[in-house]
């Protein structure tokens, strides 16, 4: 099999083969993978309700010139993603920025509006680093239990929430709105682990 020439396209992956969440036991052999923007392959994982591929087994295969749009960071041909690992980032002033790792050129962003015509809520976006906004970045606070409310710079009435429901419609998943700090509620405690 040859996989190549999968064109440049401002796509997140743009990869030859893209394993998303929960494949098991497959075997790639015999394969070239030439010339494609992102890496040859790639592993993807999506939500912590989901499972990341297993028993993957790559052999006698090629890999030539792939990744060379430099889709993200790491240039290495074939990847391993969590989109679910985010930096933060000391910004000075015991304010951070939260980048996501797969995506280091945006950052976590109060995005304004009214999340849902809920009265006191805001709307979160990733946005582009390069703005350096005060709504990117972030107070985290430990709360004596070993979790942390994120509370906004410029906005320091609202903290990151669970906002529950369904995102787009994805089985497992919730929306993340900013949401008033008075409510106090357990939806704005989270808890930070390294990966």
């Amino acid at each position: 099999m040859i996989v190549k020439n999968t064109p440049h396209t401002g796509n997140a992956d743009e990869g030859g083969i893209d394993f998303e969440d929960d494949n098991e036991n497959v075997t790639i052999m015999n394969s070239v993978f030439i010339n494609n923007a992102g890496p040859a392959i790639e592993f993807l994982r999506g939500g912590s309700t989901l499972t990341a591929s297993s028993n993957v087994e790559i052999k006698n295969s090629k890999f030539i010139r792939n990744n060379w749009a430099h889709t993200n960071t790491d240039p290495s041909e074939i990847q391993v993603y969590d989109w679910q690992i985010w930096k933060i980032v000391d910004a000075g002033g015991g304010y951070y920025r939260i980048v996501n790792e797969l995506h280091p050129f945006v950052v976590l962003q109060d995005a304004g509006g009214i999340f849902y015509n809920i009265p006191g809520t805001h709307n979160v976006a990733l946005t582009p680093v390069g703005w350096n906004l005060p709504e990117q970045l972030w107070s985290i606070t430990e709360d004596g239990t070993g979790h942390y409310k994120i509370v906004n710079k410029q906005n320091p009435n609202v903290a990151l929430q669970d906002a529950g429901g369904i995102y787009e419609n994805i089985p497992g998943t919730h929306n993340v709105a900013l949401t008033p700090t008075s409510w106090n509620i357990p939806e704005q405690k989270w808890s930070l682990v390294r990966p």
